[in-house]
């Protein structure tokens, strides 16, 4: 029985142990190769689209010759203004491709080493790429895998503050609303009203006994 491929070795083409052993500059140079296809790697300036360029190795920009314009690698792109290294974001992007089940927002943040807000946004910033690639209306042929996922769980139910009740929202089960509070009080008229209603009962027996408590007739 032939292994399937997704076991060999041949489906191991980005492993995040050889991404942090090549280094930074190896990570760079990989980003402008992938930014860079058509030229293997060679700057094209974003404004003009011409391909000379001046390389400013100290702070990896390039310096367009006709219109003068500096860009960097990332200009332009959703790592624009990034603050991590190339072999972080590298190691990012090895992380999210290579989770068969999905990757938390914490696990990739102790992946990282960053706060979880970085790797909040970085990681709905990658998928909002991997979308955009997909959404290009080419239709699919031959043998096509793909993954199933679970989505739904426990809705919550509405917090109701100041004691506002009514019936449950749209598509909320009758079990999730929201339940009234009940009484401690006995079902009956008011404390007032049953004080004033004793107080006549008991001068109507003053009047039938008479000033000396004696009955009447």
């Amino acid at each position: 029985m032939a292994q399937h491929f997704l076991l060999s070795a041949a489906s191991r083409t980005l492993s995040l142990r050889a991404i942090y052993k090549a280094g930074e500059q190896a990570a760079y140079e990989t980003f402008c190769k992938m930014r860079w296809s058509e030229t293997e790697g060679e700057a094209i300036c974003p404004r003009c689209g011409c391909v000379e360029t001046y390389s400013i190795t100290t702070r990896r920009k390039f310096k367009c010759k006709a219109c003068h314009h500096q860009f960097s690698v990332t200009s332009g792109t959703i790592f624009a203004s990034r603050k991590m290294d190339f072999v972080d974001l590298l190691a990012a992007i090895c992380i999210i491709v290579n989770a068969s089940k999905g990757v938390s927002m914490v696990q990739l943040s102790r992946d990282l080493d960053c706060q979880y807000k970085t790797a909040f946004i970085l990681a709905h910033k990658l998928r909002e790429a991997m979308a955009a690639e997909v959404h290009t209306g080419e239709v699919l042929a031959g043998h096509v895998e793909i993954d199933g996922a679970y989505f739904g769980g426990h809705v919550r139910p509405e917090n109701r503050k100041g004691g506002s009740e009514g019936p449950p929202p749209q598509g909320q089960p009758d079990w999730q609303a929201p339940r009234r509070r009940r009484s401690s009080r006995a079902s009956g008229p008011h404390p007032s009203l049953r004080r004033q209603d004793g107080e006549r009962r008991r001068c109507h027996r003053r009047r039938e006994r008479g000033p000396h408590g004696h009955p009447l007739g």
